[in-house]
């Protein structure tokens, strides 16, 4: 979860953290220390070494190392093609695939990957684990989303990686903060500040290096609600009637 967190642009992590968040994954011993989940039961008894892999890949990636995150692809690939009716393996490949378009600004090709990782899973394995319910992927296929532009489709995803059957608060934060940005780029103000507000009231009592997140969104936040004090009613009306 540490390393899932990583990923989200909106936590601070200098590259010392990073590395030393690599350097324990790498040390990390899988059989000794399975990931447990809920009920303290090994959830993925068969992939403990491609999950390994894949968090030391999302790492790379952070890091903007792309060789890192090109070898801990292919190591997955592999493993996915030793093992074809596993489908956790494969799906994790693929994630990591997408990322590396992504990163060589290919996001048709990203997007694609994203849909090749989608797996069959069960509802016991979605209450168990995070990498069974795919939450990363719909985080990250609204962040693509989100660069190029298509507003509409990823606020869908960034409410659904929250809001659905597959909800996961971990990703509220960025949801609440990601659906502000969309909306104001809409120029539907008054949903950014509802979303900037729901935002701030979820991080009011952050850790100290989340702070500065914090106080940056109350100003833009205090920013827009100036400007929308400053709309002519009919304007107002404007933005209600596109909703």
């Amino acid at each position: 979860l540490r390393v899932l967190m990583t990923t989200q642009r909106i936590y601070p992590s200098s590259q010392k953290t990073l590395l030393a968040l690599q350097d324990e994954v790498q040390r990390w011993d899988y059989r000794a220390a399975p990931v447990r989940y809920v009920d303290n039961q090994d959830q993925h008894p068969n992939s403990g070494e491609e999950i390994k892999t894949f968090l030391s890949g999302l790492l790379s990636f952070r890091l903007g190392d792309a060789e890192a995150l090109q070898q801990a692809s292919r190591t997955l690939a592999a493993r996915a093609a030793a093992r074809p009716q596993a489908r956790l393996p494969r799906s994790l490949a693929h994630t990591l695939e997408a990322l590396i378009a992504w990163q060589q600004g290919d996001a048709a090709a990203a997007l694609d990957k994203l849909d090749q990782s989608a797996m069959n899973v069960t509802y016991y394995e979605t209450l168990h684990s995070p990498f069974w319910r795919q939450d990363f992927n719909r985080y990250l296929r609204a962040e693509i989303l989100l660069e190029q532009r298509r507003y509409e489709e990823s606020l869908r995803w960034y409410t659904a990686t929250v809001d659905g059957f597959f909800s996961n608060s971990f990703y509220l934060p960025i949801s609440y903060l990601r659906r502000a940005e969309i909306h104001e780029a809409l120029g539907d103000f008054a949903k950014a500040i509802e979303y900037k507000s729901k935002f701030i009231d979820l991080w009011q009592d952050c850790d100290a290096a989340l702070r500065p997140v914090v106080q940056e969104v109350r100003k833009n936040r205090d920013r827009l609600l100036q400007e929308k004090a400053k709309e002519p009613a009919d304007k107002s009306r404007q933005v209600e009637g596109k909703k």
